[in-house]
């Protein structure tokens, strides 16, 4: 068994009104918390590690850049995010969904530090790939199509 030297706390972050209540009676405590959170326009909270899952997917190809800027400007040491063992990185209209590859163009994060299986048979193959603040901001540093979201948006 695990012992944690330091208490944990959660906090869930939703950009829907309903769901984050409904977390919050259900799950809510001392040390699990649910609040609002717009992931491509507000800072995001202190943490040690941001489990962003099922979400990046759902996402335009500016919104994830503006979002990775705010990951990047954090005090979040790794992210840990949804990816798709796919060829291509298509873009959508923000709500819509595709595969999305972070590994690869316009994204090109890199190798991601670790890869965790997280799918269901019948449904497209999904990892959980972390990668560290630092790496992602040295990445993006060099990736024009980032500069010019993040340079346009301020």
């Amino acid at each position: 068994m695990i012992q944690w030297n330091t208490p944990i706390s959660y906090i869930g972050g939703d950009i829907v009104e309903p769901l984050i209540e409904r977390n919050l009676a259900l799950y809510g405590s001392d040390s699990t918390m649910f609040v609002r959170l717009d992931i491509v326009n507000e800072a995001l909270p202190k943490a040690d590690m941001w489990i962003c899952r099922d979400c990046l997917s759902r996402l335009s190809e500016r919104d994830i850049f503006l979002t990775l800027d705010n990951f990047i400007k954090s005090d979040i040491a790794d992210i840990l995010t949804s990816t798709h063992p796919c060829d291509l990185n298509t873009d959508i209209p923000t709500g819509s969904f595709r595969l999305l590859n972070l590994h690869l163009p316009p994204f090109s994060l890199g190798k991601p530090i670790r890869m965790i299986d997280d799918w269901i048979h019948g449904y497209p193959i999904r990892y959980l790939a972390l990668w560290g603040r630092e790496a992602a901001k040295d990445a993006l540093a060099s990736n024009k199509a980032f500069q010019r979201t993040v340079g346009s948006h301020h």
